[in-house]
């Protein structure tokens, strides 16, 4: 390995990135909860984990809104140092060409689909999970409303997946970018990704309510691979990953 070539500050850039991140999901759910007390005269306060994860889901989505639209700020502004000039108004774009995935992508991308839906199938019965999900611990009608609630998290959960592993990818790359071989190359940063993902994972098995979320996040170990299937696109990455965390 070539340490001479080695990237510190995209490291460090996409280490803080993380931390950053880490941060923001760990302490925003204590301020969701803070808002508990504006549902206790909503049904008698049985609605109130509801709202409460509703809220959270609301914060998570600002949060990553404001970060998307700050780091897109810098972007540009490092771009307009670097001497890239915009283009000039009125200029007429190039359309962006719409990205197909080849048909060997397609197969391993539902392969993997299927075995994730398989394995989480069969630890609840091989029933509809959505409906699984909503019937736990059901003792009134508005438990099936407040079991809606972590489903309208995973909305927002797996945009701090993709930040997360993208932010993992960074830092791996900086670390054995610099690697001669290839597979090597490929596999410590598939490795690399994979283990940040699991300190993610940590919070999520404390903090979620559902008994198999242990599978959910051996699955991670999965994602650096479908983002890689998908040739980096987040829009695709997202719906995959949004499907098996509701299906």
């Amino acid at each position: 390995m070539n340490y001479s070539a080695f990237d510190g500050k995209k490291l460090l850039v996409n280490v803080g990135r993380f931390v950053l991140y880490m941060v923001l999901i760990l302490i925003t759910p204590y301020f969701a909860k803070m808002t508990s007390p504006w549902f206790i005269q909503i049904s008698y306060n049985q609605l109130t984990p509801f709202f409460v994860k509703l809220v959270l889901t609301l914060l998570w989505l600002i949060e990553i809104g404001l970060i998307v639209l700050i780091e897109r700020i810098i972007k540009r502004s490092a771009a307009k140092k670097a001497g890239i000039e915009k283009r000039a108004k009125g200029e007429k774009k190039e359309r962006k060409e719409i990205s197909v995935l080849p048909l060997k992508n397609l197969l391993a991308i539902v392969a993997i689909i299927i075995g994730c839906l398989v394995v989480v199938g069969v630890q609840i019965g091989l029933e509809v999970k959505p409906f699984y999900d909503m019937a736990q611990k059901v003792t009134s009608a508005y438990d099936y409303i407040n079991n809606i609630g972590p489903i309208i998290m995973a909305l927002a959960k797996c945009l701090w997946i993709i930040m997360i592993l993208k932010a993992a990818l960074g830092m791996g790359e900086a670390v054995f970018g610099v690697m001669e071989n290839k597979a090597w190359r490929t596999f410590w940063i598939w490795l690399w990704a994979t283990l940040v993902l699991f300190v993610f994972g940590i919070y999520d098995i404390f903090s979620s309510e559902s008994k198999y979320a242990l599978t959910y996040v051996l699955f991670y170990a999965l994602f650096p691979l479908l983002y890689a299937l998908t040739k980096k696109s987040d829009g695709k990455f997202y719906l995959i990953i949004l499907f098996i965390y509701i299906f």
